[in-house]
């Protein structure tokens, strides 16, 4: 089907604002440049490309040696940096703070540390309570840990500070997850990295019940299955941010007329898994912008839902290039 008038709107915009940062960074991982276009479009903040070029130049420039910070993963730090703050600048400076107590408290240098801090500053910009929510994300992963030794690692860091956002004991939100886990590997899903992502995530709805959201992620994954979309554990992320929306057959029906108009594009052509995660993004984060009889507390419990898929795709998508580039040793230049 031709996509609606607004789908169509959004797409032409996607596709201009990946155009002008594609011009700039033509020797760039084209999925990188795909995920930082969807940041701006599905935030608040147009892209000015000169101010973009230039943050990520000043974080180039203030990364020490073997900084992870010198690799692409700069591109998407910039992003999130650029589309949340007035002053971007400012909250680069804030971030490196935040990066440095997390490693002071626990967590290893790696990019997933760099992310991590930004979804902090994100959620929370008062710089003093941001020892006790790092001692508490350190925790969290702990306790991830605790539950998956082998699954859990530093890309699991994001969702640490994500989960320790909610105003709950941590054993009961490690219950909470563990809970969704092994309900959706019963349903279906497949264990690993992509389950536990999926659990955590799930686990910041604080509005509906453990069991309200296996129900509703196994209905979206059916979904996804009942279309032409191969549902890849990769896509896991995705089902649960759809579960969030509720009506989820009508939802895909729009995702996969998006996903095969950008397949139709010629940058996005052979992009077949980042044209599914786009479209959801993209569509969810419209979704919220119209919803305006949404409850506050919902409405900020999917906006930071979003977050967690948002900073998943840009770890997926910067973690090999940004490891390759700082080396097995590297990432501590600050």
């Amino acid at each position: 089907m031709p996509l609606s008038k607004e789908l169509a709107q959004l797409k032409e915009t996607y596709t201009d604002v990946y155009e002008q940062l594609r011009k700039e960074m033509r020797w760039t991982d084209k999925k990188i440049v795909m995920m930082v276009a969807s940041v701006y479009v599905t935030s608040d903040r147009k892209l000015d490309i000169h101010r973009y070029l230039k943050l990520c130049e000043t974080i180039k420039k203030d990364a020490g040696m073997f900084s992870y910070l010198k690799s692409p993963l700069r591109y998407s730090v910039a992003a999130m940096l650029d589309s949340s703050f007035e002053d971007p600048f400012e909250a680069f400076n804030e971030m490196m703070k935040v990066y440095k107590s997390m490693i002071h408290y626990g967590f290893n240098r790696s990019q997933y540390t760099y992310l991590a801090a930004v979804a902090m500053i994100q959620n929370d910009p008062r710089e003093s309570e941001y020892k006790e929510k790092v001692q508490r994300a350190v925790e969290i992963h702990q306790l991830m840990k605790k539950e998956h030794p082998f699954l859990t690692s530093h890309d699991d860091y994001p969702l640490a500070v994500l989960l320790s956002q909610r105003e709950v004991d941590t054993e009961t939100l490690i219950v909470q997850v563990e809970h969704i886990y092994r309900s959706l590997d019963r349903n279906g899903f497949r264990k690993g990295n992509h389950l536990q992502f999926l659990s955590h995530m799930l686990s910041l709805d604080e509005a509906h019940t453990a069991d309200e959201l296996i129900d509703r992620t196994v209905n979206a994954a059916n979904a996804i299955k009942s279309s032409d979309i191969r549902f890849k554990s990769m896509l896991y992320p995705e089902a649960g941010l759809l579960a969030f929306l509720g009506d989820e057959e009508n939802k895909v029906y729009d995702i996969k007329d998006f996903k095969k108009a950008l397949d139709q594009e010629g940058p996005f052509k052979w992009q077949n898994d980042m044209n599914v995660k786009i479209a959801v993004n993209i569509l969810v984060s419209h979704q919220l912008q119209e919803a305006n009889n949404l409850q506050t507390g919902l409405f900020t419990t999917l906006e930071t839902i979003m977050q967690a898929q948002q900073v998943a795709t840009l770890a997926g998508v910067t973690g090999a290039t940004a490891a390759a580039s700082a080396g097995d040793g590297g990432g501590g230049g600050q």
